[in-house]
């Protein structure tokens, strides 16, 4: 109970306090409510930015990017039809995203959510992809099934953009991220406030010494 309440004084300073106490003190509270937040923004932007230099650097080693000269499909194929057949290929899959040929070793492959029930399993999680010719099914992959380091890396989208707790959880992720522009004014503020203060101390240091040395020249004693 003690240590609860010193806890609870020490996150709620009374508002009697300075300006420069209470930013120190705000600063401090932000930045321990705000520290597992960041890390796990860290990881997930540390891993895709891995993954993403990795890609480029496996595909465009050469430094030849390819240019899309005009469609990279059968015109002929239902882009609908096949979105029907991917429905189809997995239970209770609801399309969210739809990736087209771009390159020469792409197809088609659709996105989108099984309804795992798990709130840490992104709108992207499963996905089915067919021949960009042949229209023929080539894959499906369901998240359901799969192994527990391809679920725990899909969990990063939801905790990066924060969708796993609806609105309160996304307002939540919003403030947070906006915590590194406050925290920068409110420290510059505090390094303002320390600045001048320490100005002050010195000018009245300077202004003491310089009183004593008039007094010990008009000292008669030393006459």
């Amino acid at each position: 109970m003690g240590l609860a309440l010193k806890l609870w004084l020490y996150l709620t300073p009374p508002a009697c306090l300075p300006s420069i106490l209470f930013f120190s003190d705000f600063y401090g509270q932000v930045s321990f409510f705000s520290a597992p937040i960041f890390i796990v923004l860290g990881i997930n932007g540390g891993y895709w930015n891995t993954a993403h230099l990795l890609h480029e650097y496996e595909h465009h080693e050469s430094g030849e990017f390819f240019v899309m000269q005009g469609r990279l499909y059968n015109d002929s194929l239902s882009i609908d039809g096949l979105q029907w057949q991917a429905r189809d290929a997995l239970s209770n899959f609801k399309i969210t995203y739809t990736t087209f040929p771009c390159e020469q070793d792409i197809h088609f492959t659709f996105y989108g959510d099984v309804g795992t029930g798990n709130p840490l399993n992104s709108e992207y999680a499963s996905s089915v992809t067919y021949n960009r010719n042949t229209g023929e099914h080539m894959s499906s992959y369901d998240i359901r099934s799969a192994p527990f380091l391809s679920v725990f890396l899909d969990s990063f989208r939801p905790l990066h953009f924060g969708l796993f707790g609806g609105m309160a959880v996304r307002v939540l992720w919003c403030v947070v991220g906006l915590m590194p522009l406050i925290l920068s004014f409110t420290g510059v503020y505090m390094w303002l406030v320390r600045r001048k203060k320490k100005r002050a101390k010195k000018l009245r240091l300077q202004s003491i010494a310089a009183t004593s040395e008039g007094e010990t020249e008009v000292n008669p004693l030393s006459i």
